[in-house]
């Protein structure tokens, strides 16, 4: 039976962050993302395995699907590539939950004939091979394998100091090594020779650069590294307005980048930190995972300030998570929380159990750049234009 979008129309889209409160009842959803990576493995004799991860503008998805390779869909899924968007369609979900990573499992015997993929083609754009489909996370890039080629768009961190390199006809080249991110990861570009030197000199921790055909590479420390010889790269102020649009860029998220466009710390760097001096502090790009809602709702309502239940709004949130570990129970400053939550500590008192959940959903499984700082064994989490000392 063929299953058509018309079908579903009731059917609830999730956004990515919402896929995390999926439960393992059986019900009927549709997501939509596209495919950033994809490998498949032999499970057994006749069946396959299928592993997906999907983005989309709130966050990346993973999504192991399991068939026979005698499965009329088995060809459909041989098809499938990188950058192509797809809906998913399901009325059985079993979630395999984690702190780092959430993962849908999905087995075509349960599904009968509930699961497509729709997939819609890549929007073209004037100028060539610069996909917003095919626009890859520093994050995901790490899956591929050494000498894959990859597009991203990065904002430059800082630039090390020129260097003299012998290669291999013990001619000596200037060499450059410049260190790129974007909101998920880091990388970097290693400029050899005169003519790539000399193409960077402009560049700064304003730029922004899309590179297609990048070469990724990891290094023996495990550095992603980025090979640009054979690359193509534009530099954001050569964009116009209507590439920007067409590639799905928004103002806010422009901004995202460039605010972000010098080192970020990490969690796992911050206590390493700490435990050596005492003390540690850095901006860091957060996750939030978990919050205490629930918990203060089924005690009977949010109270602000309640000595007895020792649940205060510093306490909000339960458990934050960066790209090298988690920390639980941070203290996070009202101004900032006030600016996730939209709502004064003051207002959570006359909060029923609905808007309670409703709050959560505003904040919850979102990534936010903001200050972090390990002391005296407590982590303290407030916005980057909050002084310390007042808040601590």
């Amino acid at each position: 039976m063929e299953v058509y979008l018309s079908e579903f129309i009731n059917w609830k889209l999730y956004e990515f962050k919402k896929i995390n409160e999926l439960g393992t009842s059986t019900f009927r959803y549709y997501f939509k993302g596209k495919i950033v990576n994809l490998k498949n493995k032999r499970v057994s004799s006749n069946e396959v395995c299928y592993m997906f991860k999907l983005m989309d503008d709130t966050g990346i998805v993973e999504l192991n699907y399991s068939l026979s390779k005698y499965s009329p869909k088995f060809e459909m899924l041989r098809q499938l590539q990188l950058g192509i968007s797809v809906f998913v369609y399901s009325d059985v979900v079993c979630r395999v939950s984690g702190i780092r990573a959430w993962k849908l499992q999905i087995h075509s015997k349960n599904l009968e004939s509930k699961i497509e993929a729709t997939i819609s083609e890549p929007e073209q754009i004037p100028c060539p091979g610069f996909g917003s489909d095919n626009i890859v996370p520093l994050s995901l890039v790490n899956d591929f394998k050494d000498g894959a080629f990859v597009n991203v768009l990065v904002a430059i961190q800082w630039k090390e100091e020129f260097e003299i390199f012998n290669n291999e006809t013990k001619k000596s080249l200037p060499k450059q090594t410049i260190h790129v991110h974007d909101i998920s990861g880091s990388a970097m570009i290693v400029l050899i020779g005169e003519s790539q030197v000399k193409s960077a000199l402009s560049w700064n921790n304003e730029t922004i650069l899309l590179i297609h055909n990048a070469i990724a590479y990891r290094t023996n420390t495990g550095m992603l590294e980025l090979s640009i010889k054979d690359a193509i790269i534009q530099t954001l102020q050569s964009f116009d307005g209507k590439v920007l649009k067409l590639l799905n860029f928004s103002i806010k998220r422009k901004e995202l980048i460039k605010i972000n466009a010098y080192r970020l710390s990490t969690l796992e760097a911050l206590e390493k930190i700490a435990s050596q001096s005492g003390e540690a502090f850095g901006q860091v790009g957060v996750l939030i995972m978990q919050s205490k809602i629930k918990d203060l709702t089924k005690e009977g309502g949010l109270v602000y300030g309640n000595d007895l239940t020792g649940l205060r709004f510093a306490d909000l949130i339960s458990i934050i998570v960066d790209e090298t570990g988690s920390v639980k129970n941070p203290k996070f400053s009202q101004k900032l929380l006030e600016e996730i939550t939209n709502i004064a500590p003051t207002e959570l008192s006359v909060l029923n159990e609905e808007q309670a959940m409703h709050l959560e959903n505003v904040f919850l499984y979102r990534h936010y750049r903001v200050c972090v700082g390990f002391l005296n064994k407590q982590i303290y989490v407030f916005s980057s234009d909050e002084p310390l000392k007042s808040y601590i």
